[in-house]
C-alpha cells in the first residue's frame, strides 16, 4: 500500500500480506505480525513513520503480515 493524505481506515479479513514503504505511516489494531521496528500499542501495533496514515482493523481469524516493500532490482 502507499501513502494516503489522512487517516484512512480499512478491515482486513483473511489471510494477506501487506507491503509498505518504510515513509508510509500504519497502525494495525488487533493481532499480525509486524516488522521488528515498529512500536507495540495495547491494542496492536504501529509504523516508525511519523503522521497519520492507514489503519488496518484485523478481523477476528484473520492472519495479517506486514513487510516492507523491497526495492526493485536497479
Amino acid at each position: 500500500i502507499g501513502p494516503v493524505r489522512a487517516a484512512t481506515p480499512v478491515t482486513v479479513v483473511g489471510d494477506f500480506t501487506i507491503e509498505v514503504p518504510r515513509e508510509v505511516p500504519i497502525r494495525i489494531v488487533g493481532q499480525a505480525s509486524a516488522p521488528p521496528d515498529w512500536e507495540t500499542l495495547s491494542d496492536g501495533t504501529r509504523s516508525p513513520a511519523p503522521g497519520e496514515g492507514w489503519v488496518v482493523s484485523v478481523a477476528p481469524g484473520t492472519a495479517l503480515t506486514v513487510i516492507y516493500e523491497q526495492a526493485a532490482p536497479g
